[in-house]
C-alpha cells in the first residue's frame, strides 16, 4: 500500500487556499449564477488537491481539474484563490512529477480551462491564449528549476566520486611504493640472514656445533630469514588484494628529469634545478617527491598552458623540499576551477605518512600557482 507523506505546509497553504476561496464565494454570491452548492464542492475541490501537490503532484493536478469543469458548469465566478491553487499544483507538477506526468497534467488542466472559457458563454480567444501562456510557463518554469537542481546534485556526486577516486588510487600507489621499498630491505635481511648462517659453518659441514649457544645462533638467523620471507609473502598479497601491480618499478629523485623532459615536449617550458646531494633520500621519500612533482606539473599544463614552470628540489642532511610554481604574469593569472588538483588530495596523504606537509595554493610575485611538500629525512630508516 502507498503512503504519501503531506508536508505540513502544504496542509496548511491547502486550507488558507480553500477557506479563502469559500469566503469569496459567499462576498460575491450576487456575481454567481448556478447551484451555489456546485460552485464551493467545484472549488474545494480546486484548492484541497494543494495538500498533495508535492507527495502525489499528478492526481492532485486530476482533481483540481475536475473541479474547475464542476464550477465552470455552475457559473463562472470571480474567485482568485482557485486560479492560485491552480498555478501552485502545476509548478508542484513541474518540480516533482516526470515529463509524462506533465504532460498528462497539463493537456488535462487546459482542457478544463477551455471547459471554463465554453460554459462562461463568452469565449474570448486572447483570454484562452494568455491562461495557456500562463498556466504553461508555471509547470515548464518548474521543471526547468528541478532539471537545473538535478545537474547540480549529479555534479556534486560525480566530483566527490573523483576525488574519493584519486584519494584510492593514490593509496594503492603508495602500497605499491611501500612494497617496493619494505621488500627490498626485508630481502636483504633473509640474505644477510643466511650468509651468516652459512658463515658459521654448522650447517654445510656438517659438523655438530660445540656449544648450544652456536645452536642457537644459527636457529636465530633462520628464525629471521623464515620471518623476512614470510613478510615478503605477505606484502605481495596486500598488493594483490589492492589490485596494485607489484612487478611495477617505482618511480623516484633520479627520474625527475625524464619526467620533466616527458612535459616540455608537450610544449610546457619547465626548468628543474636541483640543490644538494640526493643520495641519502631514502627510495620510498624519492617516489612521494617524484609524485609531488608529477601531479603538480599535470595541473600546470592543465591550467596555465603557455606558461613556464619551475621545479626546485633542494636537501640537506635533515630534509627534503620540492616545489613546484607557475612563472605567471599577474594580469595572466586565472582562478583554479573548485575541481582542479583533486588529485593533491592523495598526494597529501602519502606526504603526511612520511611526517610531512604539503601546500598548495597562490604565490608571491610572479609565481601564479605553488605546490609544496616538505619532508623530513630519517638517517637509517
Amino acid at each position: 500500500m502507498v503512503r504519501w507523506s503531506v508536508p505540513r505546509g502544504d496542509l496548511l497553504l491547502a486550507a488558507a487556499l480553500t477557506v479563502i476561496g469559500q469566503i469569496e464565494l459567499i462576498l460575491a454570491a450576487d456575481q454567481v449564477h448556478g447551484p451555489a452548492w456546485a460552485q464551493h464542492i467545484g472549488f474545494a475541490l480546486m484548492t484541497l488537491p494543494v495538500a498533495g501537490g508535492r507527495a502525489a503532484p499528478l492526481p492532485a493536478v486530476l482533481v483540481s481539474a475536475v473541479g474547475l469543469v464542476i464550477q465552470s458548469w455552475a457559473g463562472p465566478a470571480p474567485v482568485a484563490a482557485g486560479f492560485v491553487a491552480i498555478l501552485v499544483l502545476l509548478a508542484s507538477l513541474g518540480y516533482h512529477g516526470t515529463r509524462r506526468d506533465g504532460v498528462i497534467g497539463l493537456g488535462c488542466m487546459l482542457a478544463a480551462g477551455a471547459a471554463y472559457e465554453v460554459f462562461g458563454a463568452n469565449l474570448v480567444i486572447g483570454d484562452l491564449i494568455v491562461n495557456v501562456l500562463i498556466l504553461g510557463i508555471a509547470w515548464f518554469g518548474a521543471h526547468r528549476i528541478r532539471l537545473h537542481a538535478d545537474a547540480r546534485v549529479e555534479a556534486e556526486i560525480a566530483a566527490d566520486r573523483a576525488a574519493r577516486d584519486a584519494v584510492t588510487a593514490e593509496r594503492t600507489r603508495i602500497a605499491r611504493d611501500l612494497h617496493d621499498s619494505v621488500a627490498h630491505t626485508l630481502t636483504l635481511i633473509a640474505l644477510q640472514s643466511a650468509v651468516v648462517r652459512e658463515q658459521t659453518g654448522i650447517e654445510s659441514t656438517g659438523r655438530r656445533p660445540d656449544h648450544d649457544s652456536d645452536r642457537a645462533v644459527v636457529d636465530g638467523f633462520r628464525s629471521i630469514e623464515d620471518l623476512a620471507r614470510a613478510g615478503l609473502d605477505d606484502m605481495h598479497r596486500f598488493l594483490h588484494v589492492l589490485g596494485a601491480d607489484a612487478d611495477e618499478g617505482a618511480p623516484g629523485i633520479t627520474d625527475l628529469a625524464a619526467l620533466v623532459e616527458g612535459v616540455q615536449r608537450s610544449g610546457h617550458e619547465v626548468r628543474l634545478s636541483v640543490q644538494g646531494s640526493t643520495d641519502h633520500v631514502p627510495a620510498s621519500v624519492g617516489t612521494t617527491v617524484y609524485r609531488v612533482v608529477q601531479e603538480a606539473l599535470t595541473n600546470s599544463v592543465k591550467h596555465t598552458a603557455g606558461s613556464a614552470t619551475t621545479v626546485t628540489l633542494a636537501t640537506d642532511d635533515t630534509r627534503v623540499r620540492v616545489s613546484v610554481a607557475d612563472v605567471e604574469p599577474p594580469h595572466r593569472m586565472t582562478p583554479r576551477a573548485d575541481g582542479a588538483g583533486r588529485g593533491l588530495a592523495g598526494i597529501g596523504e602519502r606526504v603526511q605518512l612520511f611526517g610531512g606537509q604539503l601546500t598548495a595554493g597562490p604565490g608571491h610575485g610572479d609565481h601564479g600557482w605553488v605546490v609544496t611538500a616538505d619532508l623530513p629525512l630519517r638517517r637509517g630508516h
